[in-house]
């Protein structure tokens, strides 16, 4: 745990910025939500909504990350068919 806190804490003091894909976090929250054991039938509905969400937001984010990519490339395109002045 020391281990832990002294690099956190090493970090912070360099400025080291930890930067997390948004990806994972939609992971660890698909993950959190498998964990979790329903008990009433109310609870089923709102986790089974919970879990289809989830799909939802990941599916929309990799729809995203393409068309980032496509548009990074058309601007790549664009920025070197341009005539210096």
């Amino acid at each position: 745990m020391s281990d832990f806190l002294n690099q956190v804490t090493k970090g912070f003091l360099l400025n080291e910025v930890r930067t997390t894909s948004p990806l994972s976090y939609i992971q660890s929250l698909s993950d959190l939500v498998e964990v979790i054991n329903p008990t009433t039938k109310r609870d089923k509905t709102r986790l089974s909504l919970a879990k289809e969400q989830i799909s939802h937001l990941r599916r929309h984010f990799r729809h995203m990350e393409e068309k980032i990519s496509h548009l990074e490339e058309k601007l790549d395109l664009l920025e070197e068919n341009r005539e210096p002045k």
